[in-house]
């Protein structure tokens, strides 16, 4: 039996594409749906969240019969629209991919969305960042400062 892959597009904001839903309107990005978790789960990255919890519609078509156990509650998005639960075994993600030799600001965004939590997307470029690039970010916040540390994530 396979398993099926969700799809996240984590490219940076200035690459990023969103789709139009007939009758919804535009759809949420991944950096927007995870803004809006509960603040227990502040501490989480957004690799994390989309690979540990699963959203719950609190109402409407798309809510099951059958919800997961209780004691998997993590909480309601600060949205109020999902509840969210931990789920018993990773879903299996995919995240956009980038080479740091085709892509380099795309591969720095996609390292920082795996070790840095944030509420807002503009947290993730901090002040002492005087470049302002994702590549600089990585090294100002101690993530990858070396050749061999870069390695490491291309392992990924």
């Amino acid at each position: 039996m396979s398993a099926a892959v969700q799809y996240i597009d984590t490219s940076p904001p200035t690459h990023r594409t969103r789709l139009v839903v007939p009758g919804q309107g535009l759809g949420m990005t991944a950096a927007s749906v995870y803004s809006v978790r509960p603040s227990s789960l502040s501490h989480v990255s957004l690799y994390d969240y989309f690979r540990h919890y699963q959203l719950i519609p609190v109402s409407g078509k798309k809510r099951p019969k059958k919800l997961p156990k209780q004691d998997l509650f993590s909480g309601i998005t600060m949205d109020l629209k999902n509840h969210v639960y931990r789920r018993t075994d990773p879903a299996l993600v995919r995240f956009s991919s980038a080479h740091p030799a085709h892509n380099p600001e795309s591969f720095f965004y996609n390292v920082l969305l795996q070790h840095v939590p944030f509420r807002h997307e503009a947290e993730l470029l901090s002040i002492q960042n005087r470049m302002g690039t994702w590549r600089e970010e990585c090294r100002v916040r101690g993530i990858i400062t070396s050749e061999e540390e870069l390695d490491e994530h291309l392992k990924w």
